[in-house]
């Protein structure tokens, strides 16, 4: 799985993680330098740039912190994928204005 990751990572398709799932990011190598976030409990165990947000985006890395963050992380990889007016018409469509 790493090796698929860093494929993905070396040709800038996207890779997301959420919680604790940033970690499997940093055990193939792919935070070193990026801006991260995750569960609260694994800070130290990341490397990259940790920033305290809900969900964070550095190039084609996003990462969500918690649980809670479903729907924003969602949001982020819709952007990621289609564009910020589908994902506005999405969150407007639930109401997650």
């Amino acid at each position: 799985m790493r090796q698929a990751l860093r494929e993905l990572s070396d040709h800038g398709k996207l890779t997301a993680a959420v919680c604790a799932a940033p970690l499997v990011l940093e055990s193939a190598g792919l935070l070193a330098g990026k801006r991260v976030t995750a569960y609260p409990s694994v800070r130290d165990r990341l490397g990259g740039i940790w920033v305290e947000a809900p969900v964070v985006q550095d190039g084609s890395i996003i990462t969500g912190s918690g649980p809670a963050t479903a729907l924003p992380f969602a949001l982020k990889v819709l952007t990621y994928l289609t564009t910020e007016e589908v994902a506005d018409r999405v969150a407007r469509s639930m109401l997650a204005f």
